[in-house]
């Protein structure tokens, strides 16, 4: 077990302790708040605005932090070598990652133990992602697209084909493709590249109509 995972344990049995002996009211206020943020947080993000779809293609790198990619260096491998591949296409490579204000400590600690937390190392990049452009994104829920400034670069800069690598696959990789597909993208999810990557994973992403590629090799 890591350490984020002891600190989210350790502060759900004390979140709950306090809940036993706080005034009814106060568990309440603290139990809806969390729901909300928890709806807020998985919920994709919708725009009926297509206009903005262009003819290039965008390589999205999506939270590869210290606190959620220990031991996944074989993931890295291969995250960087899309990188590598997207580059030598002349795609925009585009780096997201998750990061929670201080306000949101108390969801933080609930989600990652505190490691995507404003300011704390484990929100950083991981040391082994090639990093090729300063495209640089932060978002605060599943989808990237819930950041604004994401969808001004992606027009900015005249993206039509979105694709997708990194983590995880059943949460962000997801909201983020559903969000692109929603504003009238053309999303490509690359299985090599992701992690999860198990067959009802795979098949639940295809469910949501998700185009789902091995490697950027033969698709650029």
């Amino acid at each position: 077990m890591d350490k984020y995972m002891l600190i989210k344990l350790i502060s759900l049995c004390v979140f709950l302790i306090i809940l036993v002996y706080a005034p009814v009211w106060l568990t309440w206020v603290f139990i809806i708040y969390l729901l909300l943020r928890l709806m807020v947080f998985i919920m994709p993000t919708k725009s009926k605005d297509t206009s903005l779809i262009g003819k290039q293609s965008a390589l999205l790198v999506l939270d590869l932090q210290k606190c959620n990619s220990q031991n996944k260096n074989d993931l890295i491998k291969k995250v960087n070598k899309e990188i590598r591949l997207a580059k030598d296409l002349d795609y925009n490579i585009v780096y997201i990652k998750n990061v929670f204000e201080y306000y949101d400590i108390l969801f933080s600690l609930f989600t990652m133990g505190g490691g995507f937390l404003k300011g704390q190392v484990g929100s950083e990049f991981t040391d082994n992602l090639n990093i090729k452009s300063n495209n640089i994104f932060i978002k605060h829920n599943q989808d990237a697209f819930s950041n604004k400034e994401l969808s001004s670069f992606l027009h900015d800069n005249d993206i039509g084909d979105i694709y997708i690598v990194g983590q995880d696959a059943r949460a962000c990789v997801l909201k983020t493709a559903i969000g692109a597909k929603n504003r009238g993208y053309n999303v490509k999810i690359v299985k090599n590249a992701i992690d999860p990557n198990y067959d009802n994973i795979i098949n639940k992403i295809k469910s949501k109509n998700i185009e789902v590629i091995n490697s950027l090799k033969g698709d650029g």
